[in-house]
């Protein structure tokens, strides 16, 4: 197993840059956002940043080495509290002042900074380390895997972790230039380990020289304690240092808590199905026919949108779709492939993989991910809540589908089970006398958010056959934050925010999406159901770095070609082949090679000639494993 990135007892790995990807990354977010809409979101950078943590009387208990923000560097060990009753040691204790109470209004009822770190006995392992400087840098010169400039050690093995070095919100408009730097993890921080992070005053600027942050001239205890830590693992080179924090990462047990609990109560109840209409297969040709319905479902979101510990859920009923293949691959039925959509879209997208499916006799089977297609009057379509006071209904999406899928499952295993519905028939009665499903034969298959969502839900769901995720990847949040897409949910970044606040907010967003993230259900998947990814090379909807960092995690080998190098060390399958247990990655060339449009287009690979030919090499593979006819 790969040991990147905080991941002990692997070879340590370089971060391999593409060039010219991270500016034209930013060149397009700024294309499709707009001037107008991030300049709400950002307060112009001044040539010189003056410390204003010690004036600003609204500022209370700052970070030591604040510069301007009062809760950077992010994270910091400062803001946590020993208790010898969590697995870590520690519980954290972020006060509210940190962050202006102007923001924290914005985003509503249930998003305070108390709520937001409520229960964690440490910071994400998927989050970034966040530093902000006197001065405005041009983060793009910086070297991706942060060179001699920005360093994160193991605190207990002195080991170097590979981190990508990013900017903040502010440096989309920017074209890159911006006091805040970013530092994600190349993989994650590993689960309960305490790190030690500093930047050094030679990070490029516009023009002045960086100068360190005014308490590092004279430590307190907290940032003398950091300096030893520094000091024991590369020696003394305090004044270098423009800025220094430590942290300890939650436990995985911590992280996946609320989770756990949620999957727990969808499987104590049970999941009927009513309304069941019976449509011919118009746009399957080896369909037998399409069953709409309702299946209902457990809601953990309050009337804010947030899913809070300790909550009851309501039942509530969703619709469903349905593909029946006209001769099952079973004698006890169609095998299922439970399909998740992507981002935006809806469950109708299911129809990209129904007639491979159906031609191979599995059934294919959908729901809305919340607050799309059949969902929108939850809260609102997905875009329109886009803003401050709807992060806490976007942050539930991921843990609310999480749980829905598995409630599905829990449906397909007993209210679906005894269906008879096909063939349809103009007259008389559809259905045959034989039931058209094998529960005991399930499938997941995702595409973009719905491989990112299903990843997780394969960790609770040990007995599928597989799953099969298209251009997915790991870190729901540096996902959204470096996709072309971000602009478009960039104003749930309330304004006008300083930089350093707005970078502040974006990090600590990650404890909220820790809830519904695979990247802390890591170790359950690796022993799960057998996971096949698929990505376009070049993708920046989800970027390729996020990909193999899903690939390394799971130590999944490469099948096929290797046409573009991997950002991570990663192994080949022996003769490029599909494993017998159906655990790889592919790459696709892209449907277009051109740079300005290879982003977007990378991002529909599944649809290629390609896509679809590696999609169904692997549902043969999985079919044939359950032993079953594949010809």
């Amino acid at each position: 197993m790969l040991g990147v990135t905080g991941e002990p007892g692997g070879p340590k790995a370089v971060i391999a840059g593409r060039p010219g990807l991270r500016a034209r990354r930013a060149m397009w977010s700024a294309c499709v956002a707009g001037i107008a809409v991030l300049a709400a979101a950002c307060t112009p950078v001044p040539s010189q940043l003056q410390s204003q943590t010690q004036s600003d009387p609204l500022r209370t208990a700052c970070a030591a080495a604040a510069v301007r923000s009062c809760a950077l560097p992010y994270p910091s060990d400062e803001f946590t509290e020993f208790d010898a009753t969590s697995p870590t040691g520690r519980r954290v204790r972020v006060p509210s002042g940190v962050i202006p109470e102007s923001l924290q209004r914005q985003l509503g009822p249930g998003l305070g900074v108390s709520d937001v770190f409520d229960g964690a006995d440490g910071f994400s392992a998927l989050g970034p380390v966040v530093f902000e400087l006197d001065q405005p840098v041009r983060v793009l010169d910086l070297p991706v895997d942060g060179g001699d400039v920005v360093v994160v050690y193991d605190l207990v093995t002195g080991d170097r972790v590979p981190v990508r070095i990013r900017h903040g919100a502010d440096g989309i408009l920017r074209g890159g230039v911006s006091p805040v730097v970013m530092a994600w993890p190349a993989l994650r921080w590993t689960p309960g380990r305490t790190y030690v992070a500093r930047i050094t005053t030679a990070a490029p600027t516009m023009g002045a020289a960086v100068l360190p942050a005014p308490a590092l001239a004279d430590p307190d205890a907290y940032l003398a304690s950091v300096r030893a830590d520094l000091e024991r693992i590369e020696g003394n080179r305090w004044r270098e240092y423009a800025s220094v924090t430590r942290f300890t990462v939650r436990s995985s047990v911590n992280a996946t808590a609320q989770l756990d609990a949620m999957v727990d109560q969808v499987r104590a109840v049970p999941h009927p199905v009513r309304g069941l209409q019976v449509q011919p297969p118009l746009v399957v040709p080896s369909g037998a026919a399409i069953v709409t319905g309702e299946v209902e479902l457990s809601d953990f979101r309050s009337e804010t949108g947030r899913i809070e510990r300790g909550r009851q859920p309501r039942p509530t009923w969703e619709q469903f779709l349905l593909v029946l293949p006209k001769q099952p691959a079973s004698p006890a039925g169609a095998p299922v492939a439970v399909y998740g959509h992507g981002l935006t879209i809806g469950k109708e997208t299911l129809f990209e993989v129904a007639e491979d499916n159906a031609a191979r006799g599995v059934a294919t089977i959908g729901i809305d991910v919340p607050n799309h297609g059949s969902r929108s009057d939850e809260g609102g379509y997905l875009l329109q809540i886009a803003e401050p006071a709807g992060f806490g209904r976007l942050a539930s999406i991921a843990a609310q589908s999480i749980a829905d899928h598995v409630g599905l499952i829990e449906a397909l295993r007993s209210t679906l089970a005894p269906l008879d519905a096909a063939p349809w028939r103009l007259f008389g009665a559809s259905g045959d006398g034989r039931v058209d499903l094998d529960p005991s034969r399930i499938v997941y298959v995702g595409t973009s958010m719905g491989g990112v969502l299903g990843a997780s839900l394969l960790a609770y769901e040990p007995d599928l056959l597989g799953g099969y995720l298209q251009v997915a990847g790991t870190g729901i949040a540096e996902i959204l934050y470096t996709s072309l897409l971000w602009p478009i949910f960039s104003g749930v970044v309330p304004g006008p925010a300083e930089p350093g606040d707005a970078a502040a907010l974006q990090a600590a967003a990650t404890m909220l999406l820790d809830v519904g993230d695979h990247g802390n259900l890591i170790d359950r998947l690796r022993k799960g159901p057998p996971v096949f990814l698929q990505y376009g090379l070049g993708d920046e909807i989800v970027g390729n770095e996020y990909s193999e960092r899903l690939a390394a995690l799971l130590d999944l080998p490469r099948v096929g070609a290797e046409v573009w190098p991997t950002t991570l060390p990663l192994r080949s399958a022996p003769g490029e082949t599909l494993p017998s247990d159906g655990r790889a990655f592919t790459q696709v060339y892209p449907l277009q090679s051109s740079a300005e449009l290879r982003g977007f287009l990378a991002h529909l690979t599944f649809a290629s000639t390609s896509g679809d030919r590696s999609y169904v090499e692997w549902l043969e593979n999985r079919l044939s494993a359950a032993g079953l006819p594949t010809d």
